[in-house]
């Protein structure tokens, strides 16, 4: 969800592919080698792993454009807090809900985020 909407805040026109997380792509095993999953973005023939990063890199690299985040490295630090926070408390919520996901739920989910045009693959872009 991060990528997309940073995307679509910098108007960078994108190509995102799907991807089956239990039949997993020679792309995105080549993109992602260390943990051979998603969230990947491919630009210039190099891929970016993470939706942090992503975002970050995506902020840097179309600097041009409306900035993501704010200047004041304080300021800055702060987003970084909240979206960790954020990531953390979900992760929490979700192992709460009945232990950790297992694959069975971990599908459901997953298809139901691409049902919703939720980022479920690598996001690639044009510059």
């Amino acid at each position: 969800m991060r990528v997309r909407i940073a995307l679509a805040e910098k108007g960078i026109k994108y190509e995102s592919k799907e991807e089956d997380l239990f039949d997993k792509s020679p792309l995105l095993l080549e993109m992602n080698p260390v943990h051979k999953k998603v969230h990947v973005l491919i630009h210039d023939r190099k891929s970016i792993r993470e939706s942090l990063i992503i975002v970050k890199y995506i902020d840097e690299v179309w600097h041009d454009k409306s900035p993501l985040l704010p200047s004041d490295p304080y300021q800055r630090s702060q987003v970084g807090f909240w979206a960790d926070y954020t990531d953390k408390k979900t992760t929490l919520m979700l192992e709460g809900v009945g232990g950790l996901l297992d694959v069975e739920v971990a599908s459901t989910l997953t298809k139901e985020a691409n049902d919703l045009s939720l980022p479920s693959t690598e996001e690639k872009v044009d510059h």
